[in-house]
């Protein structure tokens, strides 16, 4: 396999089809890219007052002091339909980049309603693998946890030596801990493999977990390598992105704190959150072309691993099991 040039296929098929970036923002955390903080009040006192504040905010500040219960209630179900529309654009942007980038790898032509009706065409299938991975995922806790919770108790009613009870505490936690993150690493490579044997192979849910367990034991090391890289990169742009981040972030808030003593408190915080989304676009395209990147560079691995077909102008997954 070349790597150099996985990443330059990933990385042309990311910069190229910027219709990808919209599905790439839901599956690369790029919710966290924005930016934007309210500046302190500076006139306010050890008694917080609400001169200078719009009246419907003041309004709503006192009924939601007046109505606790509700508010809170009320703020959990917003905060619950939120997450609700997030996972499902997450699910739906999986299954739709997945099988873009297969299709653009293979000379096919997609765009924007071909990548959203793919991942719609894909959403309950993506979202049933993923709760059957979530179970998978338990087991080796509950099969290392427990034993590991089992024997610090044991440890602790058998011995009365603060200094042999932090010993093997530390060795029984330093194994199961071990145990736990190999296992997380091996689960979370065979989850890429399997997503893609589940769109673009077409298979079945279990069928698919089962492939992409097969295609991770006949090719350990080259994923491995695969996953290496892709840490790598993901530090890189991660360091990048939050070293640019905390800089805008640090002269952003000094500006605004300072703008506060000059100009009446309510018109430097619009200014602020104005600000925040203006300078939170260039971050949310990071993010979002990163993501695509990320996922065709697994997409465009499978297929290497797969050996898939020759390439064709309109790709169509088999609809086995």
């Amino acid at each position: 396999m070349d790597y150099g040039n996985l990443i330059g296929e990933a990385f042309r098929i990311a910069w190229r089809n910027r219709y990808l970036w919209f599905f790439g923002f839901f599956i690369s955390g790029g919710a966290t890219s924005f930016n934007i903080s309210v500046p302190p009040n500076p006139e306010a006192q050890t008694n917080t007052t609400t001169s200078g504040l719009p009246t419907w905010l003041t309004s709503l500040g006192q009924w939601a002091q007046q109505n606790v219960v509700l508010a809170v209630a009320l703020g959990a179900v917003l905060l619950v339909l939120l997450l609700i529309v997030f996972v499902g654009l997450a699910l739906i942007s999986a299954g739709g980049l997945v099988e873009s980038v297969a299709g653009l790898d293979r000379g096919g032509r997609r765009n924007f309603a071909s990548t959203w009706q793919a991942g719609v065409r894909n959403f309950w299938r993506v979202f049933l693998y993923g709760v059957l991975f979530f179970l998978i995922g338990l087991v080796p806790v509950i099969v290392i946890g427990g034993p590991a919770a089992l024997g610090i108790f044991g440890i602790v009613a058998a011995t009365e030596s603060v200094g042999l009870r932090i010993l093997l505490i530390s060795i029984v936690a330093l194994v199961a801990f071990v145990l736990l993150m190999v296992i997380s690493i091996a689960l979370s490579l065979i989850q890429q493999l399997a997503l893609r044997e589940l769109v673009i192979g077409g298979r079945g849910i279990t069928a698919s977990i089962d492939s992409g367990y097969r295609l991770f034991r006949r090719n350990l090391g080259r994923v491995l390598v695969v996953w290496l890289i892709q840490i790598g990169l993901a530090l890189a742009a991660v360091a990048v992105i939050s070293i640019i981040g905390f800089v805008v972030g640090i002269t952003q808030n000094l500006g605004f704190i300072a703008l506060s003593y000059a100009a009446p408190y309510p018109l430097v915080v619009g200014l602020a959150v104005v600000a925040g989304l203006i300078l939170s676009l260039p971050f949310i395209v990071l993010y979002a072309v990163f993501g695509v990147f990320n996922h065709a560079y697994w997409t465009l691995a499978y297929l290497r691993l797969a050996d898939g077909p020759a390439p064709q102008d309109e790709y169509a997954p088999r609809t086995t099991g």
